[in-house]
């Protein structure tokens, strides 16, 4: 009975408390996330459970030494008549609680090591992909540089026809004169024409 007596006074100290706390951040029952309120299936509960159960078998065991003292004329008797006061039902329970309390902190030191270990290799393959990309870049760079010697080098040639057309140009305007009465001569009123035509224009 002492043991169901601690076991409900627990949990219901943890459900009242939470259940206030969740009313006041939401306000609303109907809003109300259950998960944080029911006294079961948590570590918190879990590690409370440890803590009173604990305390309550500190104290029994206490309470049965006080007992047992009086009665006993030597150690032997004494732990008999110790044990005959001690409530297994708390020491069990006790025990129960220590190791689910131990197993969901294993399972918890699993999955943040889990967790550790896949940010790990997050990170890793973060700075792979960076490796790869700035590799990429490198070559862009290069291939940018090779495009852009081309350029100058297509505009060294341009820049060459350019003033070679321009100095013919010159050179055909120069030797007009010197062929003006040949053109005359063969083709009658073309000088005329082609003033007419200068003109328009």
């Amino acid at each position: 009975m002492p043991v169901i007596i601690n076991e409900v006074l627990v949990r219901a100290s943890y459900f009242v408390r939470h259940f206030i706390m969740e009313l006041k951040d939401k306000n609303d029952v109907s809003k109300m996330e259950w998960g944080k309120v029911i006294p079961f299936n948590n570590r918190t509960i879990v590690r409370m459970m440890t803590i009173a159960s604990g305390t309550f078998t500190a104290v029994d065991l206490a309470d049965a030494a006080i007992h047992a003292a009086p009665k006993s004329v030597d150690p032997s008797t004494f732990f008999a008549n110790m044990l005959l006061r001690v409530n297994f039902v708390g020491v069990g329970r006790f025990t129960i609680a220590v190791a689910t309390d131990a197993g969901m902190g294993i399972a918890r030191e699993v999955k943040r090591n889990q967790r550790i270990k896949m940010i790990q290799e997050q990170v890793e393959l973060t700075d792979a992909k960076l490796f790869y990309k700035q590799a990429d870049v490198w070559l862009t760079a290069e291939e940018t540089g090779k495009a852009i010697e081309a350029t100058y080098a297509c505009i060294d040639e341009t820049t060459d026809v350019f003033s070679q057309a321009f100095a013919d140009i010159e050179d055909d305007l120069e030797k007009i004169d010197e062929h003006l009465a040949d053109a005359e001569n063969k083709n009658a009123g073309l000088i005329n024409d082609i003033e007419d035509i200068l003109e328009w224009e």
